[in-house]
């Protein structure tokens, strides 16, 4: 597959990228961290199985056909690659569970693991191909959406919309593409790219969230339109109505094969947004240090970065809305002890006990933590208590940021936990142990024929 195009602008970089990079060109320390977000793609996506927005998302595939060429996870049945794609993406994203990387603000694992699952059983495709391609696919979301990211705050998008370049990415990795219809997979990716206003998702707690699945399925797409000849303009690997030629892209671009965006990557304890991680942490630690009863919250005081303040609506209507809320996660962490995927249900939308508590929530600006988004995502959290006692933690380096010791222990103890809840230990045991040994196998057979399993409930 070696070789070397020189037509494409500042996508040249990234489509020689795409083209060479070999499976033995990747440290030893990045192959490990592949199967790590893998391990942590399945166990998000076996969580939300049963979310009504998984039921209503996967009623798209009834207009797909019946091909039978990729699985889809835990629905017992293979379907066309193209509508695997599109549901398991839906899967890794549906919780808002999954892994995510700072500088681009976006879910690399629910975009690119659904492409490659999908293409490498289709095309049968070795493990070690399997890995070159997510790696592949991690850096291209990393760049894409770092690029976009610089203008985050003047114009707030979802994460489906760089996702259309890494999708675009993986299958013409895999499709094994030559060079102008790799830039050209690119540059329809970008024409097709979607334009999701997050925050309004957030506000009304839809299931569209950050576009991911869509900015996906439009990726990959586009990839297969390049395959069969179908042309766009240059690609930029960002806004689309960017030159391709924009001199201050090169820098994200120069460092591919040597900066690898997977190992950036955090991991998530809670299933919500990120930005209201940092508040639980906190209620975490002053719970776990004063032993405080709902009925003693008299108020609690968030203070933290802009954006986290549209996670400040307090009656849900909607699991989305759970998990694009900080009041709510924080109520249910104090009336049970813990906020997790138990806790993602329909008949808590209107406990009582959570809404009180919710409704002493407070989030506001400070301007300080403010200045370190995006890089991190900080807060400081005050309990007060009826008794007139204040309790305050800050965090300012989340849970599961690289490096940590959830980046290893936290996320195979999240593995064990949910997917021994559904599918059983031995289940569980297994499909870790195919992972671990994954770029020792021969082929992924094994690997989708566990994860054709259902539920058993």
């Amino acid at each position: 597959m070696d070789q070397q195009y020189k037509k494409a602008g500042n996508a040249l970089l990234a489509v020689n990228y795409i083209i060479n990079l070999k499976f033995n060109d990747i440290p030893k320390n990045t192959v490990q961290m592949a199967k790590r977000c893998l391990l942590d793609y399945l166990s998000s996506s076996i969580a939300g199985i049963t979310l009504p927005a998984t039921k209503s998302g996967l009623g798209l595939l009834r207009w797909f056909g019946d091909k039978e060429e990729s699985t889809i996870i835990c629905q017992g049945k293979r379907v066309p690659a193209i509508a695997a794609v599109w549901a398991n993406a839906l899967l890794g994203s549906v919780l808002d569970f999954e892994d995510g990387h700072y500088p681009s603000l976006s879910h690399p694992a629910s975009v690119v693991f659904p492409v490659a699952m999908a293409f490498c059983e289709k095309l049968k495709v070795s493990p070690q191909e399997f890995i070159t391609a997510a790696v592949i696919g991690y850096d291209i979301l990393g760049r894409a959406g770092a690029l976009m990211g610089r203008k985050y705050r003047e114009r707030t998008h979802g994460f489906g919309a760089p996702s259309v370049y890494a999708a675009a990415a993986v299958v013409a990795r895999l499709l094994k593409l030559e060079g102008r219809q790799i830039e050209m997979a690119l540059g329809v990716a970008g024409c097709h790219m979607p334009s999701i206003p997050v925050l309004r998702s957030i506000e009304y707690g839809s299931m569209t969230k950050g576009g991911g699945p869509w900015g996906t399925f439009a990726g990959a797409t586009a990839a297969l339109l390049a395959a069969e000849g179908f042309t766009g303009p240059p690609a930029t690997l960002q806004d689309p109505f960017i030159s391709e030629n924009d001199e201050s892209a090169i820098p994200y671009l120069t460092t591919l094969g040597t900066d690898f965006s997977i190992n950036q990557v955090y991991f998530k304890r809670y299933p919500a947004c990120r930005w209201a991680h940092a508040p639980l942490d906190a209620v975490y630690a002053i719970l776990a240090e004063h032993k405080i009863n709902p009925e003693q919250v008299a108020d609690i005081l968030i203070e933290t970065f802009k954006e986290a303040l549209s996670l400040s609506q307090q009656i849900p209507n909607s699991i989305e809305d759970i998990e694009f809320s900080a009041p709510v996660p924080i109520a249910l962490a104090i009336v049970d002890g813990e906020f997790g995927v138990d806790q993602l249900s329909l008949n808590r939308l209107r406990d009582p006990k959570v809404l009180e508590v919710a409704s002493k929530v407070r989030i506001v600006l400070d301007p300080e933590l403010d200045k370190m988004f995006p890089k991190c995502r900080p807060a400081r959290v005050t309990i007060r208590t009826t008794e007139g006692k204040s309790y305050t933690k800050e965090i300012l380096k989340v849970h599961g940021e690289p490096g940590s010791e959830f980046m290893v222990s936290g996320v195979k103890e999240k593995f064990s936990r949910i997917v021994s809840s559904k599918l059983g230990q031995n289940f569980a045991h297994r499909l870790g142990e195919l992972i671990e040994d994954l770029e020792n196998l021969t082929s992924l057979n094994e690997l989708f024929e566990l994860l054709r399993t259902q539920p058993k409930v």
